[in-house]
């Protein structure tokens, strides 16, 4: 049922006098949430004065329809004492001011608004990373290894820098409970100058990043990709407000078009010889497309003004995401550098192919839950549940999903490679075959991050993080001389030095035992090691008896044969649980 609260300058107006011509009529919308609130308060400003202001009680979410009269005027929806909503609306002639405040479902709880967020980031992660993989494949063909080495070595500067730019910006944007114009215009310049800023630090350093690695080459390709710092910092702050509005939709499908228009002209250069530069122009038209879509989808127009006293306390929030984010960036991409330094742009080519294939195991299977996961954890410990049951029903679910991925494409990789990428990519089978052998604590740790923000302890996920950059760096440099088969080794080796850190913090601070995470996660790992186990001996009885694609479907299919009946053989009761959390996961609460 909707309440329906009407005011004008000469007293209370009726539902009756409400603007019967639809077209003439001016809205705005006023959404707010909060399971504290039991009243709301929203008024009505006109020409200086305040014509009406009505409490109203508010159990849950609310939409309020204001209608503009003949003269401009501002609305104002505080709860608590606190502004959530400031519009302005212009005047305009022939509708009367007023407004409904419906506490009806269709207008979309917040809860289900976060749903239906979900979904679409879904739709955009799993859409983009499918495209991004497609694209990727056939530049594999048609490029050589030492021209994805160049480009991998000049992204991992790139992206570094990227992190740095952002400062956690976007994050203080999102996170902000009432977000000032003056905050967001804030927020863009100081993205903006600071975009700019790196891009020329970084077109000054290209040549000696050059010389320090000896690739002639790389200097031009870092020039050109310093424009994605450009376009990051122009359309950060665009995004970080679609995001905050739900406009997770629109995000989705500017992401892919962006992504569909930039990996095709990247594929054309490359069929017409451009080497290189075509993959240096599908990351920067990437990124331009999607900052200009963003800024035609939300149509803000940032104003010119800089407020210090705000972008100190946008500095102050986003140094700590900032902090996280860079060493994460670092863990995954030192790698790359220090094989660049010691080693061949091939080689560096080949980390980057085996790479990419592990994420997109964990980008379909792992990434996702963990998104939810964060949400899910916060839920069940304000409601009192046990958020360590909720943690092990994460890994398992995962598990069950990317284990049997990772060991099935580290069991297929001596045909998977050539076939899929081409011949010119087989010495990246051992290394894409040693990447497989960190499922296990990767699984494991991935839900550790969530789980340590939920019950307040995110400062373990740093440390972890400072860690594993550390021994990671000082054994790579190690390995370094001695080849590109003990770089990656070395990575093997310090993903298990490290874990043991991890199962302890998951002891003392969580509660959740390492017994208790084995007995999660063994039955899917037994079974993904018996399955890969099994196709590794078919490829070894059949192989060169008939045509490597035919051969490789035939292990697809033995090992998704294998896997799905013995799970419902061997560990029905998992099915079963799993099935249930999934449900449990993507079911929308009702209210």
């Amino acid at each position: 049922m909707s309440l329906l609260l009407n005011g004008c300058a000469s007293g209370l107006c009726l539902a009756s006098h409400r603007p019967a011509c639809r077209r003439r009529r001016q809205r705005t919308w006023c959404d707010h949430y909060d399971g504290r609130l039991c009243r709301t308060r929203i008024s009505c400003d006109r020409g200086g004065d305040r014509h009406w202001s009505r409490k109203v009680p508010v159990p849950f979410a609310a939409r309020a329809k204001v209608y503009a009269g003949f003269a401009p005027f501002t609305v104002h929806c505080e709860a608590m004492g606190r502004v959530f909503a400031v519009r302005r609306l212009p005047a305009h002639h022939g509708s009367t001011p007023g407004f409904t405040l419906s506490n009806d479902r269709k207008f979309a709880p917040l809860e289900r608004r976060s749903v239906v967020g979900a979904f679409w980031s879904a739709v955009s992660t799993y859409g983009n990373v499918i495209l991004s993989f497609l694209v990727f494949l056939v530049l594999a063909r048609l490029l050589t290894p030492d021209e994805f080495g160049i480009v991998a070595v000049a992204s991992v500067f790139v992206d570094i820098i990227l992190i740095v730019s952002r400062g956690g910006l976007p994050e203080a944007v999102i996170q902000r409970p009432v977000l000032e114009e003056e905050f967001a215009d804030t927020a863009f310049w100081l993205s903006t100058g600071g975009g700019f800023l790196l891009c020329i630090i970084l077109v000054l350093l290209a040549l000696p990043i050059a010389q320090l690695f000896s690739m002639p080459e790389l200097g031009p390709v870092l020039m050109t990709l310093s424009l994605v710092l450009v376009f990051g910092g122009v359309g950060a702050v665009h995004e970080a407000r679609l995001q905050r509005s739900f406009a997770f939709k629109q995000l989705a499908m500017r992401a892919i078009a962006a992504n569909i228009v930039a990996g095709g002209i990247s594929v054309l250069l490359a069929v017409y010889g451009w080497g290189v530069w075509a993959m240096v122009a599908q990351r920067v038209l990437a990124s331009l497309a999607t900052a200009i879509l963003n800024w035609v989808t939300l149509g803000w127009v940032p104003k010119m003004r800089f407020v210090p006293a705000l972008a100190k306390d946008q500095w102050t929030f986003g140094s700590r995401v900032f902090g996280a984010n860079l060493l994460i960036g670092l863990n995954v991409r030192l790698q790359e550098l220090i094989a660049a330094a010691f080693l061949t742009p091939a080689a560096v080519g080949y980390i980057r192919l085996s790479w990419r294939c592990i994420d997109l195991v964990s980008q379909l299977a792992v990434i996702p839950l963990g998104a939810v996961a964060m949400a899910s954890f916060a839920r069940t410990g304000a409601e009192g549940g046990r958020v360590d049951e909720a943690y092990l029903g994460f890994i398992r679910l995962s598990s069950v999903l990317a284990f049997p991925c990772f060991f099935g494409m580290a069991a297929i990789a001596p045909v998977m490679v050539p076939v899929v990428f081409g011949p010119n990519w087989a010495d990246a089978v051992p290394v894409l075959q040693l990447l497989c052998l960190t499922a296990v604590p990767f699984v494991v740790s991935s839900f550790m991050w969530p789980l340590m923000a939920a019950i307040k302890r995110a400062d373990q996920n740093f440390y972890i993080s400072l860690v594993q950059v550390g021994v990671g760096t000082t054994l790579s440099l190690m390995a370094a001389p001695f080849g590109l088969y003990a770089v990656t080794f070395s990575h093997l080796l310090r993903t298990y030095l490290v874990w043991p850190m991890t199962l302890r913090i998951m002891r003392t601070d969580a509660g959740v035992s390492t017994s208790r995470i084995f007995s999660a996660i063994g039955p899917p790992l037994l079974l993904s090691l018996g399955m890969a186990a099994i196709v590794y001996g078919i490829y070894l009885t059949v192989a060169g008896r008939i045509p490597d694609p035919a051969l490789c479907v035939v292990l697809l299919a033995s090992g998704g044969i294998v896997y799905l009946g013995g799970s419902f053989l061997f560990m029905p009761d998992i099915v079963r649980s799993v099935s249930s959390e999934a449900l449990k996961i993507l079911k929308p609460k009702t209210l």
